[in-house]
């Protein structure tokens, strides 16, 4: 009985080890030109709302960062459903010039009775999604084109 115990307690605790595992983040990063940081992140947020993800509360141009709202596909089996939310990072490069890097946190749904139900879901850490990051930072770079440049004389179209 006394040898039993130790036993079952570093079963216990390499079981709680292996379950609280963390997967590194992994980003996706590159550079964008932009006439301003407002524009940034009206690009930005047309590029999150086209790749499907909604604006989160912390949409943050003050901070130049931005995490998008989670984004779910369900499936009636454990461990085939997940969940994506994007983070973006801006770094002024100087000139117009920003860094920008992209994440897609991805999470896989490992509830077995009711996996469907949003609820019951029992979220774990998954890979990070590298090849839609990159996706959503072509986007990005994309709704801004190749190169803007706008004279004095002809304001942004919403700017009157």
């Amino acid at each position: 009985m006394r040898r039993t115990v130790p036993l079952l307690l570093a079963a216990a605790l390499c079981f709680a080890c292996k379950s609280t595992t963390r997967i590194p983040p992994q980003w996706v990063s590159g550079e964008v030109r932009v006439p301003s940081e407002r524009v940034l992140f009206e690009v930005s947020a047309m590029a999150l709302e086209q790749h499907g993800f909604e604006l989160g509360s912390d949409f943050d141009p003050a901070a130049l960062e931005a995490v998008s709202g989670w984004k779910h596909d369900l499936a009636p089996f454990r461990g085939q459903g997940w969940r994506e939310r994007v983070h973006l990072k801006y770094r002024p490069q100087g000139e117009g010039a920003y860094q920008v890097e992209a994440r897609i946190e991805t999470q896989v749904n490992m509830d077995h009775v009711r996996p469907l139900d949003l609820r019951y879901a029992k979220w774990e850490p998954a890979e990070d999604d590298l090849e839609e990051a990159e996706i959503l930072l072509e986007r990005i770079r994309a709704y801004v084109g190749g190169e803007i440049e706008l004279s004095p004389e002809r304001p942004l179209p919403w700017e009157g």
